[in-house]
Order: C-alpha cells, then structure tokens, then sequence
C-alpha cells in the first residue's frame, strides 16, 4: 500500500481518533461522539491510504458480489469517525472519499445518509450521540447476535452517474455508497474505530450476505475487510 502524506482523513480526524480510548477497562474507558465533538467534513476529501475493488465469489455455484477494503489501522479509525460524522452533522448531505491508491478498482466511495421523514408523517428525527467502547472485534463481527439485517450496513456499487442500465455500465462501476442509515452507518463505524485499535489481533473481517455468516443487510455487496498482516492485504 502506499502512504500518503497528505490524507485528508488524517488531517481531518488525526487529533480526535489520537483521543480515542484504547481499553475500556482503563478511565475514561469510553467516548461519547457527536456534533459537539466530530469535525465537519469536506464534501470532497482524498487519500491513497485505501483500497478497494470488487468481485464475485460463489455459494453452491451462486456468484455473490465481494468489495474488499484493504486499510492499516490508523485510516480504519479515521475513516470509523468520518462515517459518524456524516451521521451527526446535517451538512454536506453526502462525503465523496475520492481513492487515490493505484491498484484501487473503486475509485469513489460515498457516504449518504439523510435526515429525512422516512414514513410521509411528517416527523423528522435527529441523531444525538454515539457511545464508544472498545471492544476486541471478531472477524465475523455480527454473527450470532439479535441483529436483523435492516440494523446492518449496506455498500452498494455504482458508476459516477448512479445509471447502471447495461453490460458495460455494470462490468465498469467504480463507486461505492454506504452504509445505510443511522444505526446500520454507527455499526460499520464502531467495526472500523474497534479494527484499529493497537491490541486487535484479528487481521481480516467477513461481513456475508445471507448465503454466510450475516453481515449486511439487503441487497448489500459482502464486505471482506483487510488489515496489514493478513492474506488479502
């Protein structure tokens, strides 16, 4: 992977990812994240610190698309925190990333997510806070848990118009728009922030579809993501 001195990320969400706890059983043990405290982003940032592409893999010959994310530690926590940023600031209404690594096959990913009146009654809510703990995370993080698939993150793959209508548009799709809602976008955040602590000895996650190990919602891409140290990195 190459470095990037310049990363947006990091010049964005460096000093508060520093000011995040390591262990929870040490004081203060946790964080409390919101508009009071996370930066607001740049519509547009950049960095060269992140992989991503895409590709398929089979469940009993069925193909099942697969984005992989190969990140270090340090842009996992930055990226955690401009996920929740995008949840608790109103404005921008969306965060391009623009990927600038070579081998990245994806070169937008996008991050949406709208404070809107989701059932037509007129009421419209707004995200408060978000309490992180760290915790040590499994490499299939959601399994065996009360979640139903609605609570998990979803990536979607698109082009830079979002018009995907043929063969051509479909084999060159380079943008990816994450992950869902309020609460589905503070589960893939928690994920990457607990990714990159120091003492995370797991090296690779797993986030299936309904064929594996649940770990998106509907009609998500699986998201495999990849740490210095491990195969797929």
């Amino acid at each position: 992977m190459s470095t990037d001195v310049g990363c947006d990320l990091e010049a964005t969400f460096g000093a508060l990812a520093s000011a995040l706890p390591e262990d929870s059983e040490e004081e203060p043990g946790w964080l409390k994240l919101s508009a009071a405290n996370l930066p607001v982003p740049r519509s547009e940032l950049v960095t060269s610190r992140l992989r991503m592409t895409w590709g398929y893999h089979l469940y009993n010959d069925y193909p099942v698309e697969s984005v992989s994310i190969q990140v270090d530690k340090a842009t996992c926590r930055h990226l955690g925190l401009l996920i929740l940023s995008r949840v608790f600031h109103r404005e921008p209404e969306q965060v391009i990333v623009h990927l600038r690594h070579p081998e990245s096959k994806i070169t937008r990913l996008v991050l949406k997510y709208e404070w809107d009146d989701e059932d037509g009654s007129g009421y419209v809510s707004q995200p408060l806070c978000f309490n992180y703990y760290p915790q040590l995370p499994a490499r299939h993080p959601w399994w065996g848990t009360a979640f139903k698939p609605r609570d998990l993150p979803v990536l979607r793959l698109t082009n830079e118009e979002e018009m995907v209508f043929s063969p051509e548009h479909f084999a060159g799709r380079n943008v990816a728009v994450g992950f869902g809602d309020a609460k589905p976008s503070c589960r893939m955040a928690d994920l990457f922030l607990n990714a990159g602590l120091e003492a995370n000895p797991q090296l690779e996650f797993q986030l299936e579809g309904e064929c594996g190990f649940r770990g998106v919602g509907f009609e998500s891409a699986e998201i495999m993501i990849w740490l210095p140290g491990s195969l797929g990195y």
